[in-house]
């Protein structure tokens, strides 16, 4: 039997004619675009921009940059759109590349006043044994912190579970003496003691559901928690 062939539809063969081949011109134009877009290309050009000029700002670094990418579109005709989008893409690279330059303290930012806008200085690039030796330094010092901390902790506690265990003590031998009431001797936990001069004058004041006292003195007070009265009472 004949075989009918097929013909293309009318969108196929509209999609086939509105392809083209790429020109190795062009090819070449757009990985040059790339290029100069990367942020490892950006990072490079900032760096060699503020260590030139010692102190600059944002604008002055992009602009610079800009002026030398947009360069490429010197040579043939080439869309508006895609000049002003390569130019959008530098200018947000520039600020990223401030932003990681900045990070590694590379540079600094400082914002004087009456400044339109911030100061990068350039301070240089640091070497990886004295980054690492400083923090490292700064790991060390903050764990000897903490462990100092540690161990206030830990000798507060020891001094409170002595104070417990004397009051223990204490309230055992009251049970023992019949002449004494065991309601009006017992120290009930946790408190707080308030003392100021005897002539001051203190106001007062409690909310509906008692959970808050405020007091106003009109002399020096102090207020003391039960570890410290218990230690005071020698407990």
């Amino acid at each position: 039997m004949p075989t009918s062939k097929k013909k293309p539809s009318s969108a196929a063969s509209k999609t086939a004619s509105k392809r083209r081949k790429v020109t190795p011109q062009e090819a070449a134009f757009n990985s040059k675009l790339k290029d100069q877009s990367s942020l490892r290309f950006i990072s490079a050009k900032v760096c060699e921009i503020v260590e030139s000029k010692v102190t600059t700002t944002y604008n002055e670094v992009a602009n610079e940059l800009v002026i030398e990418a947009l360069k490429l579109f010197d040579s043939g005709s080439h869309p508006e759109k895609k000049k002003k989008d390569h130019e959008k893409n530098i200018r947000r690279r520039v600020y990223d590349a401030l932003n990681v330059l900045l990070a590694t303290d590379i540079i600094s930012k400082t914002k004087e006043k009456g400044d339109r806008e911030k100061s990068i200085h350039w301070k240089g690039y640091p070497t990886t044994t004295s980054v690492d030796l400083i923090m490292l330094q700064k790991e060390k010092e903050a764990a000897l912190a903490e462990i100092e901390k540690k161990k206030e902790c830990l000798q507060e506690l020891l001094v409170q579970n002595v104070c417990f265990r004397n009051l223990e003590r204490r309230n055992k031998r009251l049970k023992l003496d019949e002449n004494k009431n065991d309601e009006d001797e017992k120290i009930a936990l946790p408190f707080l003691v308030v003392n100021t001069a005897e002539n001051a004058v203190i106001q007062c004041n409690m909310n509906h559901d008692k959970t808050d006292v405020m007091f106003d003195f009109n002399m020096p007070f102090e207020i003391n928690d039960d570890n410290e009265i218990l230690k005071r009472l020698g407990l």
